[in-house]
Formats: C-alpha cells, sequence, structure tokens
C-alpha cells in the first residue's frame, strides 16, 4: 500500500460504526488539508476531546496527525 492510500474495507467498517452517533464524524482527507480548512473560530466552536486517528503509518504522516490533534484539543 503506498503512503496516502485508503482501505475501503477498513474504511467502510469505521462509517458504519459511527453512523448513529450524533457527536462523531469522519474526515477523509490529508491532515494538512483538514488544517488549512480550519480557523480558530471553527476550532474554538467545534469543542473536541478526543481525536482518534487512523492514518498513514509513515513517519511524517503521524507527525502532522499528531501536531494537528494536539491543536485540536488544547483548545
Amino acid at each position: 500500500m503506498s503512503q496516502g492510500h485508503s482501505l475501503p474495507l477498513q474504511q467502510a467498517s469505521a462509517f458504519a460504526h459511527i453512523e448513529e452517533l450524533k457527536n462523531a464524524e469522519i474526515f477523509v482527507t490529508t491532515s494538512e488539508a483538514y488544517r488549512a480548512s480550519l480557523t480558530q473560530d471553527l476550532i474554538t466552536q467545534l469543542n473536541i476531546g478526543v481525536v482518534l486517528i487512523d492514518g498513514d503509518h509513515h513517519y511524517l504522516a503521524v507527525a502532522n496527525d499528531y501536531r494537528l490533534a494536539m491543536d485540536l484539543i488544547s483548545h
């Protein structure tokens, strides 16, 4: 599997497990693209307390995911 590609069965399973949850959302994007879409006001409004990361396992991707998660839950 090359960097940045999703696994269709795992993605479908994740969506199926959260479809009934009102306060959970899955974002299928890169950390960089998601971070670029955020404003400080939106981060505050989202009021995120927990981030579950299921992404690329390459070092730089993990580091980016971690930094984004920490930015989101520290506000």
